[in-house]
């Protein structure tokens, strides 16, 4: 309400929270997401949700760029086509990721990624390892923990990777501050207790 009072529009990155949260998108002029993460597709391929008005003020403003212009999308769209060359393998496999996700439905989908962030959650307690957000600003697909004192990033990924899990750093000044765990994807039980297992063993825990 703060942002349209002073006519603005409102973005909402959710590149890893649709189809992995429960979202309240009522006020969002913009929605950007992907194919990957939560809807379960390949990489490679993102989107925007753009709401009508807000798509028409959008091609009132000068047009800075061909490529990540937004009304040259949509004016190719509403024809029928795309403005350049696309990846239609990606495209294809939105398309299945989408259809699945439909079967499998979205609460269904949310509540998946809630329980298995849990399970993993519990697992990082018992472990002894800090949180870095607190429990209502965590999303239901990704954890951020603190390294633990005395450990370094790389020697966490790298052993977590010879056992077959992968983990991701921070980004800016929390690079070597903290990793990240991502629960994204069609992973069972079994793979959050191996992959905490696998933790375990590499903290000496």
């Amino acid at each position: 309400r703060l942002a349209h009072a002073r006519g603005k529009l409102v973005l909402v990155d959710s590149v890893s929270g649709l189809a992995g949260d429960t979202l309240d998108l009522a006020a969002a002029d913009l929605v950007v997401g992907t194919g990957g993460k939560c809807i379960q597709a390949f990489p490679g391929l993102a989107f925007v949700l753009v709401r009508e008005e807000a798509m028409a003020r959008l091609a009132t403003h000068p047009r800075r760029s061909l490529y990540l212009s937004l009304p040259v999308h949509h004016e190719a769209q509403e024809r029928g086509t795309v403005p350049f060359t696309p990846a239609v393998q990606l495209a294809y496999a939105l398309d299945e990721a989408l259809a699945e996700l439909l079967e499998e439905g979205v609460p269904a989908r949310v509540a998946r990624y809630a329980a298995a962030a849990r399970l993993l959650r519990d697992g990082f307690t018992r472990l002894g390892l800090g949180f870095v957000l607190p429990p209502v600003r965590r999303s239901n697909s990704l954890t951020s923990l603190w390294l633990p004192a005395g450990r370094t990033y790389d020697a966490l990924h790298d052993g977590l990777k010879a056992r077959g899990f992968v983990i991701y750093e921070g980004q800016g000044r929390l690079a070597r501050e903290i990793f990240r765990v991502a629960n994204m994807g069609q992973l069972v039980r079994a793979d959050f207790e191996r992959f905490l297992a696998a933790l375990a063993e590499v903290l000496g825990a």
